[in-house]
This record gives C-alpha cells, structure tokens and sequence, in this order.
C-alpha cells in the first residue's frame, strides 16, 4: 500500500512539474498573454498590409489584437496620445512630424523603427510632353502656355492631381505653389487621390499630358513607370528667388542615359525630402510592454513587396481578406527573418520583475536601416517630472499593465 502511494505521488508530482513547465514555456514564448491591444490605421487600404502583418505578430507573442481603428493621420497620432490607441506604423518620420509635435511629441508617443526604409515623393509628368516642350522643373508651369498644356477643365491652368485635404503632403504642395508663384497658372486638385489618379491614368493612355504628385512604394509607379513613362521634376531652390544663381535640374552630361530625371535626383531637387515610416505607440503602452515595443522596433518591410502588393489591390484583389492573405503570404516568405523579430521581442521581457528598478524603456534600433537620431525614447516610467505632467497639454493617457491593458473604444 505504502509502495502503490508513493508511486502515486510520483506521478503526481511529475505531471505538477510538467504542467508547470508548460505554463512556464508558455509564458516565454507568449509574453503578451492577457493583454487587449488597439491597432489605429490610416484610411488607406493601400497602407493596410503592413498593418495586418504588425497584427499577425503581436498575435504570435500572445496579445490579443482588438479590432484596428481607421482615422487621418493628424488624429491618429492624437489617439495615440491620448491613450484611445495603443500603436500604429502608419507615421512618416518628416511628412507627419508636424502631426506629431502636435499630439504631444516624444511626451505623449514613442516612435521607434524604420517599417519602410527609402521612400520617395514628387511631381512628375508625361515623358512625351516633357521631351517636347522642355519641361524639367515644376518652375516651368509658371509659364502660362506650358501650364495650358495639363489644363483638363478648360479654366486656362494647369490641373495637378494632389493629395487628400488631411495629408501632410497637402500642406507641402500649397507652400510650393505659394513660394514658387504658381497659383496664378497651377490648381490644386484636392479630394480622393486614387479616385482622381485614376482619372489621371485614363488621361495618359489616351494620350494627354498628365501633371501629378505621387509617392513610393504604391501601385502608382507600377502603371506609369518613371523613366519610361512619365519624369520627375526639379523644384527650384528657393534661393533662386533671391538672386542666388542655382541650377533647377541636373546638367545633361551628369544625365543616365537618354533621361536626366530618373533615378539621378536627389530628395532636393525633388522638393520632399526622403522620409521613412515610423512605428510610433503611446508611452505607457511602450513602457509596460517591451515584448511589443521590440517586436515593432525590428519590423521592417521592403518599399518593393508593398508596392507588389498594392499592385495586387489595384487588380482587384483589395477585400480586407485578401489583404490578410497577402499579410501571411509575405510572412511565410519571410519565415526566418520574422522568427527572429519574435526571438528579440521574447527577449526582451525579464525573466523575474524587480519592482525597485525602473524598466529601460528604449525602444531597440533597427540599425541596419534606422539612425539613432531618428529613434527616440520612452521616459523612464517612475519619473514624475513636471514637463511629463504637462505633455501633450496634459491630456489624459490610458494606463496598461502587463496583466491586462484595456483599450478605450
């Protein structure tokens, strides 16, 4: 009887010991067990797969992802800060910089990462019409007859497909025309921009000249190539205005090939300075979970596969389903690369807490592609200084715990 006991008590306490380790396994390889997190997305679809993939992650590490918010960048920088969202990667770095001073700056939101390394902007127009009547700077259209040539509604000016009214890049575009004096023979075109691209497309293949803003990576540049279909333009330097001789474009001789306006100019000459996109979170929610915090820090997606993959939406293939399937296709086809993201996020959460300590609230860089200028840090958590207490103009913040973090619908 004795024996028949003490075998049972071994089994018992061996299967205590398994389930332990299990539950121990499970913690590590799961830190965000109990947590609810609120994704906040720009209303682009467009924008939405890197967002799925950011989702699929956090779902590995064991977070429980609520459904994304969509809203404009201005207000969902403003959502962050006050805690109504728990992070995005939707922020350009200098696009929407003025967006996040705004919303409280490095007191209210931690930006961190480089998602998308290497973007692009700028004015671009038929390459038939630029090699016709030498246009190679947005200057040019200041000339009446050559800003006749892209007038689509017969008012005599130039008609420039441009971004939506809550874009940053809205705001860069009017300065551009207001500096440059190009009010009186350029309009604006402001409303849905793939809606008016569309249009802009339709335009081109009939054989009109075509005058528009895009950026890179999206669909656009897969339709109407630069360098083989439309061209880049110069922006003059602003110094022009003042007397100070610069050139407006590239002399030929540096050209490559038959086009000076391809790939040879720099972020300058294009007007918009290359940017980045950022992954950007609210402070607290940073601070209490460095699992996410590392895992959005290391995230990074080739400016190419969204490009690809926006190519696909402007083919049909743009249901929220099929932006999810495109989401895990990639992260299948980046299998060990996004394992390793996951490893560094696991990681990166102690082992035992140690309640007197502060916990490093600094976001890991992903050197490879980010600088450390460009990479800012949450403030330590258990400081209470008066500048924090004001940040953000002393809006409120949702307060999360590593147990559960509830975010306000």
């Amino acid at each position: 009887m004795v024996k028949i006991t003490t075998q049972l008590i071994s089994v018992w306490m061996l299967t205590t010991l398994s389930l332990f380790g299990n539950a121990t396994t499970d913690i590590l390889q799961k830190p965000g067990t109990g947590v609810s997190v609120t994704p906040v997305f720009s209303t682009l679809p467009e924008e939405h797969f890197r967002g799925e993939i950011a989702i699929a992650g956090l779902q590995e590490l064991g977070y429980a992802v609520l459904p994304a918010k969509q809203t404009g960048y201005a207000t969902m920088l403003l959502a962050l800060a006050y805690g109504d969202a728990d992070f995005s990667i939707h922020m350009w770095n200098v696009l929407h910089d003025g967006f996040y001073q705004k919303a409280g700056g490095v007191k209210s939101i931690l930006k961190t990462g480089n998602v998308i390394p290497g973007l692009k902007q700028g004015y671009l127009i038929d390459k038939k019409t630029a090699e016709t009547h030498g246009i190679q700077s947005l200057n040019d259209l200041a000339d009446p007859a050559i800003a006749a040539l892209f007038d689509t509604d017969k008012d005599g000016k130039a008609d420039l497909t441009g971004c939506n009214p809550d874009w940053g890049c809205k705001d860069i575009i009017d300065e551009h025309l207001k500096t440059y004096g190009l009010n009186s023979t350029v309009s604006h075109n402001r409303g849905d921009y793939f809606a008016l691209m569309k249009a802009t497309i339709k335009r081109y293949k009939s054989g009109k000249p075509v005058l528009y803003y895009t950026w890179l990576p999206q669909w656009i540049s897969s339709v109407l190539v630069p360098g083989k279909d439309v061209i880049w333009l110069t922006v003059e330097p602003p110094e022009t205005l003042e007397g100070v001789v610069l050139p407006a474009s590239l002399p030929t001789e540096e050209a490559a090939d038959d086009n000076p306006l391809t790939e040879t100019q720099t972020a300058a000459q294009r007007g918009f300075a290359d940017d980045q996109i950022k992954a950007v979170m609210n402070q607290n929610f940073a601070a209490d979970n460095p699992a996410a915090r590392t895992f959005l820090s290391l995230l990074q997606i080739p400016a190419a596969d969204e490009s690809a993959q926006n190519l696909k939406m402007m083919r049909g293939e743009k249901s929220p389903e099929d932006i999810k399937r495109h989401a895990t296709r990639w992260i299948k086809k980046n299998r060990k690369v996004f394992d390793g993201w996951l490893e560094k996020a696991r990681e990166s959460v102690p082992v035992t807490a140690a309640p007197e300590a502060p916990a490093d609230n600094a976001a890991p860089v992903n050197t490879a592609a980010d600088s450390e200028e460009n990479t800012e840090k949450a403030p330590e958590t258990d400081v209470n200084t008066d500048d924090q207490a004001s940040s953000a103009a002393a809006m409120p913040v949702a307060v999360h715990t590593a147990s559960a973090a509830v975010a306000i619908q």
